[in-house]
Order: structure tokens, then C-alpha cells, then sequence
């Protein structure tokens, strides 16, 4: 191991876990950072490093690359070129500046960073960042749940699914380019949906929360609408349940 390669160590996905490469031009902030991640249980520090090749080789070798920690002012380098990179080439990656100078925070925003730390490391924030990811992450699993449509028993790809609508006594489950009918509740559909990112937005609507594209006002209800991805119907938003969803989105 050479000596810009502090820590390295064999690609190894765990189910729940976060996939983390790391680069700064200090030693001891990347070893600051390696002993922080090192007591979240779901973390897995691959790669931290103080050369942009060693980065770059790992993010080619490697597209199950979770999160990225990007130091902003390196001498040869700068963190934002590295951002802008993987948004490019690596856009599932998720980003976390960490920089001496709270300056570059303003400029960093468009790159859509999950955080922005500041030296020296604050361990609980970024426990908590990577800690609220391993959450995320786990909520966008993909899957198919099972239900019943009158005689038949029908697998349903939950990605497909654009959304969810109690009609009368039945639920009505509206995928890309059909419809199912089923006795099942919301109540039970929202409890088989756990764990991948639906919401229930109103007593008659569950929704996939990736599937949003805005939140309009209802001047006459007083409320809110959803507009949502393959789907021209606005789906209402029950008062009650806008500062969750509000804050549900913010997390995605």
C-alpha cells in the first residue's frame, strides 16, 4: 500500500450496508473519518485516500459505490471537479463535502450534497448522515408483494406501481400501464409496502414517494395536490399529513 493509500480494503456488499470511499489531502482527517465510520455498524469504509487516482480507479472498478466524503481544497485538485465527476459517471453516489472552509458550502449545494461537514470532524453528525442513508437505502429496495384480485392471486412489482386509491370497498392499485382491483385495505397494502418508500398521503391515497414530481396547492380545499410520474390524476394531500411529507421528501 502505497503512502497516499491509508486504508483500503476488499469490496464486500452486506445487505443494509453503505459502501463508503473517501479523499482529502490530510492524513489525519481521513483517519479522523475512518475512525468515526468505523462505529456505524453499516458502514463499510472501502477506500480513503489522498490521490485522485486511487479514487478514480475504485469509482471505475466499483458501481456499487454508496457514498462519497470529498475534502473541497486539495492542492493538485478540487473537490467540486471530483463532485461534478461522479454525477457524471457515478450518479447513484451519494456526496458528503467535509472542508476546513464553511465558505464552500454555498457553492457545493448545487452538486446536491446529503451534508456538509466541517473540520474539525463532528463524529455524531456524520454518524447521524450515514445512519439516516442506511435508512433510505433500505426503504428503496425493490420487491413484489402478493394480492388478491378476484379468483386470482397476482404478484405485483412494487416499482411499477404509480399509485394506490381506495374506491368504495376496494383498493385500486394504478401501475404503469394497468390496474388492479383487490379486496385488500390500505391499512394492509400500506403495511405489505413497508420498507419501500410508499406514504400515505391521505385516508384514500398511498403513494411511492420517488414517484413525485410536485406539491400544488388546492386553493379551494385549502389543502395540497400530488402530482405524480405516469399519471395525469392529482392525488390530494391531507392537511395533517403535509409537514410529514414534506420532510419524508427531504430525506429521499
Amino acid at each position: 500500500m502505497h503512502m497516499n493509500l491509508i486504508f483500503q480494503k476488499k469490496m464486500k456488499k452486506n445487505k443494509g450496508s453503505l459502501n463508503i470511499v473517501a479523499i482529502d489531502d490530510d492524513i489525519q482527517s481521513l483517519k479522523d473519518l475512518e475512525e468515526a465510520i468505523s462505529v456505524v455498524p453499516e458502514a463499510n469504509l472501502l477506500l480513503a485516500t489522498t490521490d485522485i487516482s486511487d479514487l478514480l480507479k475504485c469509482l471505475s472498478e466499483h458501481e456499487d459505490i454508496d457514498v462519497a466524503i470529498i475534502d473541497i481544497n486539495m492542492p493538485h485538485y478540487n473537490g467540486f471537479d471530483i463532485a461534478r465527476h461522479l454525477k457524471d459517471n457515478n450518479p447513484k453516489t451519494k456526496i458528503i463535502f467535509y472542508s476546513a472552509y464553511e465558505d464552500f458550502a454555498l457553492k457545493g449545494y448545487k452538486y446536491y450534497p446529503e451534508d456538509f461537514l466541517t473540520k474539525p470532524l463532528n463524529a455524531l453528525r456524520l454518524k447521524q448522515t450515514l445512519s439516516k442513508l442506511v435508512h433510505l437505502a433500505s426503504e428503496k429496495k425493490q420487491r413484489k408483494i402478493g394480492v388478491q384480485s378476484d379468483r386470482s392471486f397476482v404478484l405485483v412489482d412494487v416499482k411499477d406501481i404509480t399509485f394506490i386509491e381506495k374506491k368504495l370497498k376496494k383498493s385500486v392499485i394504478h401501475l404503469s400501464e394497468s390496474t388492479i382491483k383487490t379486496n385488500a385495505g390500505l391499512n394492509k397494502l400500506e403495511d405489505q409496502l413497508k420498507g419501500n418508500g410508499f406514504f400515505r398521503c391521505h385516508q384514500s391515497y398511498l403513494v411511492p414517494l420517488d414517484k413525485i414530481v410536485a406539491i400544488q396547492p388546492d386553493e379551494l380545499m385549502k389543502s395540497y395536490n400530488l402530482r405524480l410520474q405516469d399519471t395525469e390524476k392529482l392525488i390530494s394531500v391531507s392537511k395533517y399529513k403535509y409537514q410529514e411529507l414534506r420532510k419524508r421528501i427531504k430525506e429521499l
